[in-house]
């Protein structure tokens, strides 16, 4: 599995943002919502920028090249999914994409691709761990 860490910048500001604290229910989903900053607050602590969306799988960020999970965030929250939001956090590159070789044949779920070459670079999906966001501004 191949890995790459982001340094996580402004540990100073972060123990000094405002959070807020909820009880957690093991069944009740994950929800993204969005701390207050200024906008020089967020240029050092979000160095990374995106658009949140909802997908059939889970929470994601989509950039200009990819699309990265959010790592148990079930969904975003109706005022941030579909807005641009600043982000960091740990991101990793996972081979765990639902991908299968399509041969016309009997349907299979996941994401259909022509020949092995594509199966296998088709199989990795980015990943987004200890993430920390806020609305861009």
């Amino acid at each position: 599995m191949k890995v790459i860490y982001i340094t996580i910048l402004g540990l100073a500001l972060v123990a000094c943002s405002e959070s807020v604290e909820t009880e957690e229910n093991e069944n009740e989903p994950k929800v993204g919502t969005a701390p207050e900053a200024s906008q020089d607050d967020l240029d050092a602590l979000y160095p990374y920028s995106g658009t949140a969306n909802n997908r059939k799988g889970g929470a994601v960020i989509s950039t200009d090249s990819t699309d990265l999970w959010v790592e148990g965030m079930d969904y975003w929250n109706d005022d941030i999914a579909g807005k641009s939001i600043q982000y960091d956090g740990d991101i990793r590159v996972q081979d765990d994409n639902p991908v299968f070789l399509d041969t016309g044949g009997v349907l299979v779920q996941g994401i259909p691709v022509s020949n092995a070459e594509d199966l296998e670079a088709a199989r990795d999906r980015y990943w987004v761990y200890d993430i920390k966001y806020a609305l861009e501004k």
